[in-house]
């Protein structure tokens, strides 16, 4: 009955706390690539499409096509017929369906119905889980799978298996779709062969049973999805230095599990223990030495996760059942600090994928603070107290959550939402073109065709069958910021095609800058062939 209470007590708070943090704010680009990558699924079956009939190829980069998210959209909104709402109904959705998930995972793991309690709590009230699925993000998605994953991972993990077994081939297949979600998983098939290594029996055929479900799920997704051959050729010119970072850590595993396998017997608990001490610290010297930023705003934010996660893997040291399982926490989170820094040192969200490898522990630390607190008498209350504080204190910093940042710009409509749906009342003919720095937005809120430019001469790549075409240049915020060069063109070569000019009113934000609207937009209208022209005659190239 009491563990009742408390899922109806964990499933309350999470609602509440999604609910409250859920905005209308569109991060670009992130929100829009999946919002436009749903519409290439339902419109041209595939990850890629065009801007409109007569726009630019899009998506450009590959990281940018991952299709998971973008097809739970598209089925979701066939219910409900508006894009936006029900992308963000899919990323709360899955937020709070990783807690119960999150529960099972823990409980097998420690076989403790309390532990599993206190880790579904600790994800609950996580600041990262929570406030990044009030917007149009992977994350929920991806952590819900990932979820999934290590639960089936664990639930069977020293049981031996047959060839071909379904549990195992069920894995590969859900470790397809975590990936599918968000490509940097991958590098998660390193900690998995080691837990699968050092506690299963017959580990070989389990590895390779998880690996041929991964390939069947993976390439049902990849064939229906994905155009083979181009995509392959853009993996590799997109993502050498990804791929590099990828072989390093493979080589460096393989040395680490080939060092386990001939280390005698009575030293093997230590040499886990070394390496989980190791990885811990090397982890923080990369983070001190490289840019702080994001792992300070996420540990500061999630500080109630953060505090548990190290009393948890100091606990776990000490606890021989479990040193495995400490070292494929830390493994994990090792592994993909690296990548999310390669992307954007100063990004605190992408941190929140570490939390299922972090919850490993720092259930494990609630735990044993909740078991140090009943056989202390002299500081039990204190200690009580202490703790109850701090986990109020998350629910609060939760609860508030970026409500109040950068002058409360978050929970508003963005500037280049806004910019687009003032264009669109100011549109003659849908018969022409647009060129924008913010090619997705301008493109989803009017859905004329558009195109976006680069910040060198020629600028544009529009095909020569449309030079007769009328174009809209949307010079804004993000024209100053991205493409200085173009803008400095259009200032000094382009006044007498100017049609009209409007202000936004609201703050500029790209990446982690942000900036006062200081400039209005300008709206330049010409055909192509005459943008080409001046160009070519510029004296300002």
């Amino acid at each position: 009955m009491k563990f009742k209470l408390s899922f109806i007590f964990i499933f309350f708070l999470a609602l509440v706390l999604r609910l409250i943090n859920i905005s209308p704010f569109k991060f670009y680009p992130d929100a829009y690539q999946n919002l436009i990558v749903a519409q290439n699924i339902l419109n041209y079956h595939s990850v890629l499409g065009f801007l409109g009939k007569e726009g630019t190829l899009y998506p450009d980069f590959f990281m940018w096509t991952r299709p998971i998210y973008p097809l739970l959209i598209v089925m979701f909104n066939f219910l409900i017929k508006n894009e936006s709402l029900a992308a963000q109904i899919v990323a709360t959705l899955t937020s709070i369906l990783s807690i119960p998930v999150a529960y099972l995972f823990i409980f097998k793991i420690f076989n403790s119905k309390l532990t599993a309690i206190l880790g579904a709590i600790l994800l609950t009230i996580s600041f990262n889980h929570t406030v990044w699925s009030g917007f149009i993000y992977t994350e929920s998605t991806g952590i819900f799978i990932l979820f999934i994953f290590l639960w089936l991972l664990i639930s069977n993990l020293k049981k031996a298996s047959v060839v071909l077994d379904l549990k195992d081939l069920l894995k590969g297949v859900i470790f397809s779709l975590a990936v599918f979600t968000r490509y940097e998983y991958i590098i998660l098939f390193l900690p998995t062969f080691f837990i699968i290594f050092k506690e299963s029996q017959k580990p070989q055929v389990k590895i390779v049973n998880i690996l041929i479900g991964f390939l069947i799920g993976g390439s049902i997704i990849f064939s229906l999805l994905f155009p083979i051959k181009e995509t392959l050729f853009i993996i590799y010119q997109q993502m050498q230095s990804l791929i590099q970072i990828g072989a390093i850590f493979l080589a460096v595993f393989f040395f680490l599990v080939i060092l386990l396998k001939f280390i005698p017997g009575k030293f093997k608990n230590e040499v886990v223990n070394l390496l989980t001490i190791f990885l811990s610290l090397l982890v923080l010297l990369f983070v001190s030495l490289t840019d702080p930023t994001a792992f300070v705003k996420f540990f500061s934010t999630d500080f109630f996760l953060g505090i548990l996660t190290i009393l948890g893997i100091i606990f776990l040291l000490f606890d021989k059942k479990y040193q495995n399982l400490n070292l494929f926490s830390v493994l994990g989170v090792s592994l993909l600090i690296p990548i999310y820094y390669k992307i954007n040192p100063q990004m605190q969200r992408y941190l929140t994928h570490l939390i299922p490898f972090l919850l490993i522990p720092a259930s494990y630390g609630f735990f044993k603070i909740l078991n140090l607190l009943n056989s202390q008498k002299l500081y039990k209350y204190p200690l009580a107290f202490l703790v109850i504080s701090l986990a109020v204190l998350q629910i609060a910093i939760t609860a508030i959550g970026i409500r109040f940042w950068n002058q409360g710009v978050w929970f508003r409509q963005s500037y280049e939402e806004k910019s687009a749906n003032i264009l669109k009342t100011k549109i003659e003919s849908s018969n022409r073109l647009l060129l924008a720095s913010f090619p997705e937005s301008y493109y989803f809120f009017t859905n004329i065709s558009t195109h976006s430019l680069t910040n060198e001469y020629p600028f544009i790549y529009i095909d020569d069958s449309l030079n007769s075409k009328p174009i809209y240049i949307i010079e804004d915020m993000g024209m100053h910021d991205l493409f200085p060069n173009f803008s400095n063109f259009l200032d000094k070569n382009m006044s007498n095609f100017i049609k009209e000019k409007y202000w936004v009113r609201e703050i500029y934000h790209y990446s982690i800058r942000s900036k006062v609207e200081d400039k209005p937009v300008i709206i330049y209208e010409v055909s192509v062939n005459q943008l080409k022209g001046i160009l070519k005659n510029s004296t300002a190239l």
